[in-house]
């Protein structure tokens, strides 16, 4: 598992450059929302792994779920928002 896992981590985190990238150049609302849910995402990817793979650490799934279901809805939301704004 450690060769997907880095694949995988490496993907999030190149997901998450790209949109600090696209927030620089533009400084837009639509680019700080991608950026944020971006964010959001790789908590929630976070929170998941800590829950998996660290004996000892238990978070409630709900803190999971929000920042999953923040990181969708922002990142869905970004697409709708203009640009110029």
């Amino acid at each position: 598992m450690q060769i997907p896992v880095i694949i995988y981590l490496s993907i999030i985190l190149l997901m998450a450059r790209q949109a600090l990238d696209r927030h620089l150049q533009l400084k837009s609302k639509a680019s700080m929302m991608a950026l944020a849910g971006a964010l959001f995402f790789l908590a929630s990817d976070s929170l998941l792994a800590l829950n998996k793979f660290h004996d000892g650490i238990t978070l409630p799934p709900f803190f999971v779920m929000w920042t999953y279901l923040a990181a969708q809805w922002l990142i869905a939301n970004s697409i709708a928002a203009k640009e110029d704004s």
